[in-house]
């Protein structure tokens, strides 16, 4: 068992510990820790997610009430770089946060930004003011809650459908609005072979929920639209895969619509 008379520590010793600490929570997590090879951007260590997304990693640690950092080593607020934030008390084990740098684009009560004006000796900072008042803004950060969203997002920055939505992977569009996305399959396996996806990370059929069904009712208006402008008035097939016995290949619900031809039944052989 630790000791916990933080008091007793210097502002040295209390920064290293932070550090260890965190390190050791990203391990938890099964993240790769690795050495920063930049040491004037406020950059304590980087981290790989179980994922393969890498991340900056700054790490600040207080006793007190307020903690702060340059806006100068921070000057970007993405999402790849994470502030790990501990609070000592004695007698307690420390708070830790996991905070997203793009969290200070929307400053509150605990995410703060200040801009001093001009004759100030202070320069301009992005902000940490813990309070009992405002733990509500922080929880979301606690490493039990923050860890599954940075995993969502990640498999979202990996998904190869996710990055045709966003145009960073071109596609032959078919349709698409706010919401949904059709094109072309690049292998098709009927004379008309297109794909439908919502645009937001679905996984798979598996996880329709009815906070995301609407999206999936959409998508089959849609189907319909688009069979009738490709000139599938005879009749066409729309399948969806999901899981590993169905046959999904890429982890993003999606749909085929398959026409242009009259389709067989059942559509795989029967098991000899």
């Amino acid at each position: 068992m630790p000791s916990l008379n933080w008091s007793e520590m210097s502002h040295l010793q209390l920064g290293r510990c932070a550090e260890y600490l965190a390190m050791a929570e990203f391990l938890s997590y099964r993240y790769e820790i690795y050495p920063s090879e930049v040491d004037d951007h406020g950059v304590d260590f980087l981290v790989k997610s179980p994922e393969g997304v890498l991340y900056e990693v700054q790490v600040k640690s207080t006793r007190g009430s307020y903690v702060y950092i340059p806006k100068s080593k921070m000057p970007r607020l993405d999402a790849q770089r994470l502030v790990c934030y501990l609070r000592f008390a004695d007698r307690f084990p420390p708070e830790l946060y996991v905070i997203p740098a793009y969290a200070w684009k929307a400053p509150n009560a605990v995410l703060v930004s200040r801009d001093y004006g001009k004759g100030r000796r202070s320069k301009p900072e992005w902000g940490i003011n813990y309070a009992k008042k405002n733990l509500d803004l922080l929880r979301p950060y606690r490493s039990e809650n923050i860890f599954s969203k940075i995993k969502e997002r990640d498999k979202m920055a990996n998904c190869v459908f996710c990055k045709i939505a966003a145009g960073e992977i071109p596609s032959t569009k078919v349709y698409e609005d706010e919401t949904v996305l059709a094109f072309r399959d690049l292998d098709p396996q009927a004379p008309t072979h297109v794909l439908l996806i919502p645009k937001e990370h679905i996984a798979s059929a598996a996880e329709i929920t009815p906070e995301n069904s609407a999206v999936v009712a959409h998508i089959f208006e849609i189907a319909a639209k688009v069979a009738e402008e490709l000139g599938l008035g005879n009749g066409f097939r729309i399948v969806n895969n999901c899981g590993a016995d169905g046959m999904q290949s890429v982890p993003h619900l999606h749909f085929h619509l398959l026409g242009g031809k009259k389709m067989g039944w059942p559509p795989f052989p029967e098991d000899e």
